[in-house]
């Protein structure tokens, strides 16, 4: 009696595990489908309209002559006299201040500065 009280038990264990893979298939199976379906709604709706990108507007800077120097010496001729700091560069739409030009012009004997008391 003992032994097939055994087998039924050996028996019924694979029934059982193969009863509990059949009912977590069809769960997974369920799960699979309820994603697909909200994979397709996703699919099938309206995609959103992006605004497009808008272009880069070109930035036009004023081209700076490649020798300033020409130019500030004869605006230097043109008006003798002392001219204050923004002048001389805001004349010449200069970039920045023809400190360093002057400098250079003075070095290179293109310019004299003033003699003290004049």
């Amino acid at each position: 009696m003992a032994m097939i009280a055994f087998l039924r038990e050996r028996i019924a264990d694979p029934r059982e595990r193969e009863r509990d893979h059949r009912v977590q298939i069809a769960q997974l199976t369920h799960m699979l489908d309820q994603s697909q379906l909200r994979y397709n709604r996703l699919l099938d709706a309206p995609q959103p309209t992006a605004a497009p990108a808008p272009t880069p507007v070109p930035v036009s800077r004023p081209r700076r002559p490649a020798n300033p120097c020409p130019r500030t010496l004869d605006f230097l001729r043109e008006h003798p006299g002392p001219h204050s700091h923004g002048e001389v560069p805001a004349a010449l739409e200069l970039l920045q201040t023809p400190r360093h030009l002057l400098r250079h012009l003075v070095e290179s004997g293109g310019l004299r500065r003033p003699e003290a008391g004049r």
